[in-house]
């Protein structure tokens, strides 16, 4: 099935809001997984170890005794690295230099060898001294105690050919298929696999709500939508357009930073979660209702009647003015018998209905003062309710997943990079997937690779992005490290993010890199 057919079947499994939606033409495009800040600045670093070189019938003693004077930590240290090295496998510059220093040695690197090298440790951990006098007491070293220091890299490769490079260059080096740098690649490779098919889709839509939020002035050409994956396939959870100008003047440079698309998003899946709540409590609040109107008229009905029970008061209005009067007074005229559970259930659901109504009234004109001095904002800041046609019908449709904390492991679509403000909102929401099409050289929060500012051969953009030749406008390499928020170790959650390249759908969308999307 090629991709265009692929499409085809996504978008007509989706729902008739989502498929009135989503633009006629749609652009396939490249997705390139993010490098983690790791990946990217440590994984050449190095250090200096000890090697020893013992009999093949003493190997077994040396190991044993590694395990004796040192901590298990620094023995178990560095697995990327093989324990034991038979002449043969070292570096051709290794095996030159310990081949020509005395005339056993190169005896043992010819022909079939009986020795083999053993890592000792870093050598910032050991003792030089201490250790040849513990290796001059295992059988085999009677002739003397070779020792010598090496550099190694200290992290583990990330790929099978990184290792073969770093098995000829330093030690051999085994790849363990995974990365402590940054997410698995077997992670990646299948995350790609999930949402490349469809991919496109949502870059497009949200393409095509960064055009409409620029169209109507609410604010910059960004837009974004968020997507829910389930077992029935993908499903739209929400799309937002950038709104920073929306009551504000274009003077103040930035706008309102609690307006950008993405904190948008995430905002009306927050209230659609709190909306799906409130209709569950409602529903308990009515069967619970129910049940004990329902206990209250059986026990009535097996109750005999009397004439002396006291009946409460009915509120009954009038039909003029309005009026409300005490029919306690002509009780003894008229008959009241008790409410039919129904009546109860419904009664009570309409006042739930009234109550929210007039809950969502207020919040939509919240005011701010002091008490008892009530002050009217000139404008809402949070922009967490739906400002275009597009926005509103999308956010009517229900949660596919009420019951699941904010955004956890949905899928994030945006045309630009999110800033350092939005990433961190990305991620305490729990995102699971984010995908991006324009990076922001000066205010991404996503990218970990180091970025410089050259001219743009675009008229409108001043500048531009360079990864490759790390030089500034004025020819000074003036490039800074990227945040990588997307994957960190000092951070409580990571997600997986990538980098959309398409042929021209999010190329007009360029805008000068200072911008915060």
């Amino acid at each position: 099935m090629n991709c265009r057919a692929k499409l085809s079947e996504i978008i007509e499994g989706q729902e008739p809001v989502t498929k009135s939606l989503i633009p006629e033409h749609i652009e396939d495009g490249v997705l390139i997984p993010l490098k983690t800040t790791l990946e990217l600045r440590d994984d050449h670093q190095c250090g200096q170890v000890l090697i020893t070189r013992t009999p093949i019938r003493s190997t077994s003693a040396v190991i044993n005794l590694l395990r004796d004077l040192l901590p298990e930590e620094i023995v178990k240290g560095m697995p990327h690295l093989r324990r034991c090295a038979k002449p043969m496998d070292l570096p051709a510059h290794l095996k030159t230099q310990f081949m020509n220093d005395t005339a056993a040695s190169k005896q043992i690197h010819t022909g079939k060898s009986n020795w083999v090298y053993v890592l000792l440790g870093l050598e910032a951990t050991l003792s030089q001294k201490e250790m040849a006098e513990a290796l001059s007491k295992v059988d085999g070293f009677e002739e003397g105690v070779f020792i010598a220091s090496i550099p190694v890299p200290l992290l583990a490769p990330t790929s099978q050919i990184q290792a073969a490079l770093w098995t000829s260059q330093f030690w051999p080096t085994m790849y363990r298929k995974n990365n402590p740098l940054g997410p698995h690649p077997s992670l990646v490779i299948r995350a790609t696999d999930e949402i490349v098919d469809d991919a496109p889709i949502w870059m497009a839509l949200a393409n095509e709500m960064a055009v409409k939020s620029k169209e109507t002035g609410l604010g910059e050409a960004m837009g974004a939508c968020i997507v829910y994956r389930g077992d029935d396939g993908p499903r739209l959870v929400a799309v937002a357009g950038d709104a920073r100008w929306q009551h504000q003047h274009k003077s103040s440079k930035t706008g309102n930073p609690m307006a950008h698309a993405v904190l948008r998003a995430i905002s009306m899946v927050a209230q659609k979660l709190v909306r799906a709540e409130k209709k569950s409590q409602r529903r308990k609040s009515v069967s619970s209702n129910a049940s004990v109107t329902t206990t209250t008229t059986t026990t009535n009905e097996n109750e005999p009647p009397s004439k002396s029970a006291s009946v409460p008061p009915v509120v009954v209005p009038t039909s003029d003015n309005g009026a409300i009067h005490n029919a306690e007074s002509s009780v003894d005229s008229m008959e009241v018998t008790p409410p039919a559970a129904t009546e109860d259930v419904v009664v009570c659901q309409v006042h739930n209905e009234v109550q929210d109504r007039v809950r969502d009234r207020l919040s939509r004109g919240r005011d701010r003062g002091h008490a008892g001095h009530r002050q009217r904002l000139e404008f809402e800041v949070f922009k967490d309710k739906p400002l275009l046609e597009e926005e509103e019908r999308v956010f009517m449709e229900e949660h596919p997943t009420p019951d699941g904390y904010l955004c956890h492991g949905l899928e994030l679509y945006v045309t630009h990079e999110p800033c350092t403000m939005c990433s961190m909102a990305i991620l305490h929401s729990r995102m699971g997937k984010v995908v991006f099409a324009n990076r922001m050289p000066l205010t991404g929060g996503l990218s970990a690779e180091d970025r410089t500012l050259v001219p743009s051969s675009t008229p409108d953009v001043p500048y531009s992005t360079d990864t490759q030749t790390g030089t500034d406008m004025d020819g000074a390499g003036g490039s800074t490290h990227g945040l990588g928020l997307f994957w960190r170790r000092e951070l409580n959650w990571s997600f997986l993010a990538w980098e959309w390249e398409a042929h021209c759908t999010c190329k007009p969308l360029d805008m000068a890199p200072t911008t915060h999307a």
